[in-house]
């Protein structure tokens, strides 16, 4: 013979019912979203704790106890469902949703991507419910991009046309311009000071279609001068005189002609800065400097008397050997 339900249960058939009608009568009330749904959890754990409690002891009730919790389960459930999709943020919804059914990344704020390939997306299954704005306006909310697979994105930006300009280092250093032919259309292109090899210069929209245009200058080899980066080097001939007793010799920059001060005693192959006399920096201030490197020639083809002249000097300096 089972026994009767315990008072537990009997209060518990009566309360389930009220609760159902109180979540269901409050749908436009002044609950939030967080406050209702703390409600519906806490309820549905009363609820459950007071069956577990109720019908416990008996053994034989076992099947009755899980029944009537499986029933508690499914009402708490569909209160809790009732208390979030009665609010107007119909995005919390939807967070809710792939939050619970398998979609972790929207439940941590990542960024998602949807598709319809090969299996149906959430938002798919949502607008075949009749949710069709919740699954989007939820993406929105959480910053992430939601793209179908039919759906066209933006049109990639076409890949600018690069031509190739030669230069030569004086038209570098003073800046210059080119005529570049594109499709029957003859465009000017100013090419800055000290644009080097390498040196790019984007012009935006002027190729066909509308298309970026960029110039790649390339430096013709100098006779006179090497460059490196925004700095200039190069060689000078100085004679015996200057390299012992010094003096000023005069130097072609790219600027103009200048005199370098030889000291007395000055080595072959020695090297002289000349500050703020090399190549302009491109698209900057200021310019680089000038290297001067001398070469001392000595004279040739010595008479008799200037050998004895020569001969006599040296025994007067008496230098030292500078090999040990």
């Amino acid at each position: 013979m089972r026994a009767s339900p315990s008072p537990a249960v009997a209060g518990l058939s009566v309360l389930l019912p009220a609760v159902l009608v109180f979540a269901l009568a409050y749908d436009h009330g002044g609950y939030s979203l967080e406050s209702r749904a703390s409600w519906a959890i806490a309820t549905w754990w009363v609820l459950a704790l007071g069956a577990v409690l109720g019908w416990w002891p008996s053994r034989e009730r076992s099947r009755e106890a899980t029944i009537v919790v499986a029933l508690l389960t499914g009402f708490a459930l569909l209160t809790l469902l009732s208390a979030l999709w009665s609010t107007n943020d119909a995005g919390a919804f939807s967070d809710f949703f792939h939050m619970m059914f398998g979609d972790e990344s929207a439940a941590a704020g990542e960024p998602e991507v949807f598709t319809t390939s090969g299996a149906e997306s959430m938002d798919d299954l949502l607008s075949r419910l009749g949710m069709a704005g919740v699954g989007g306006a939820a993406g929105s909310a959480r910053g992430g991009t939601v793209r179908g697979a039919g759906r066209s994105g933006q049109a990639a930006k076409p890949a600018p046309i690069e031509v190739t300009a030669e230069l030569s280092l004086e038209e570098a250093f003073h800046g210059t311009s080119r005529i570049i032919e594109l499709e029957g259309r003859r465009l000017e292109v100013t090419i800055p000071r000290g644009a080097n090899t390498g040196s790019r210069i984007r012009l935006t929209g002027k190729g066909p279609g509308g298309r970026d245009l960029i110039v790649v200058t390339k430096l013709k080899p100098h006779r006179t001068f090497t460059r490196k980066a925004d700095d200039l080097e190069r060689d000078v001939p100085i004679t015996l005189r200057e390299a012992l007793l010094g003096g000023e010799i005069p130097v072609a920059t790219l600027k103009g002609r200048v005199l370098l001060t030889v000291p007395a005693g000055t080595q072959n192959e020695r090297t002289f800065r000349l500050k703020g006399q090399g190549m302009p920096r491109f698209k900057g201030d200021g310019s680089g400097d000038l290297y001067v490197r001398v070469h001392v020639v000595l004279p040739t083809n010595l008479d008799a008397k200037a050998k004895a002249a020569a001969a006599k000097f040296l025994d007067a300096v008496d230098q030292p050997d500078p090999r040990t």
